[in-house]
């Protein structure tokens, strides 16, 4: 997110960043926590994509969290615009992120 450094909220960002990261070990942490962890086996659950349309998981959030993929839809989105394809999890990441 080094491309952001010059915005006003730069700093609280990165707090929020690590804050987000934090969370979402404790979410994995919880007694159900497993289920959402890592992405489904779709070779193992063979109709899982044609149940559940826009899979998410918390290993992919962290991964794409710490790979800065998040930077450049902040730069060009507003947050009132909600790209149909985002998953519900992702835009509220967003949202919070800046």
């Amino acid at each position: 997110y080094s491309h952001l450094a010059d915005t006003p909220n730069f700093i609280f960002c990165g707090v929020m960043l690590s804050q987000i990261l934090d969370i979402l070990e404790k979410l994995k942490g919880y007694d159900y926590g497993w289920v959402f962890a890592e992405p489904v086996n779709t070779d193992e659950v063979h109709d899982y994509l044609e149940v559940i349309k826009r899979p998410m998981d918390y290993s992919t959030i962290a991964h794409r969290l710490e790979q800065a993929a998040y930077g450049s839809e902040i730069d060009q989105r507003s947050m009132n615009e909600v790209d149909a394809d985002m998953d519900p999890m992702e835009v509220i990441l967003l949202n919070v992120l800046c």
